[in-house]
């Protein structure tokens, strides 16, 4: 497996964490309110994905400034690792 192959996989990682942090921050509300307003008890992993999604939004303001510098760095790593024989 190549650098440049490896950037890949991790920009392919970053984008996939960017649709599951946008998942939590605005379908996951909206979801827990019609959830409250049920009255029922929710299942295990239906609370442990609430909680998780509160701790999300709770805690963007560190975690933003990660997943840029993260994300940047994959795309830099990407641009700078020399393609193999076979791409050329």
């Amino acid at each position: 497996m190549t650098q440049r192959t490896v950037a890949q996989v991790c920009i392919w990682l970053m984008i996939l964490a960017g649709i599951l942090l946008a998942l939590n921050i605005f379908i996951v509300p909206y979801f827990a309110e019609m959830l409250a307003d049920t009255g029922m008890e929710l299942p295990l992993i239906a609370q442990f994905i609430l909680n998780f999604s509160n701790l999300t939004i709770r805690y963007m303001w560190l975690l933003a400034p990660f997943y840029a510098i993260f994300f940047i760095g994959a795309v830099a790593w990407f641009r700078a690792a020399k393609p193999s024989p076979k791409e050329t």
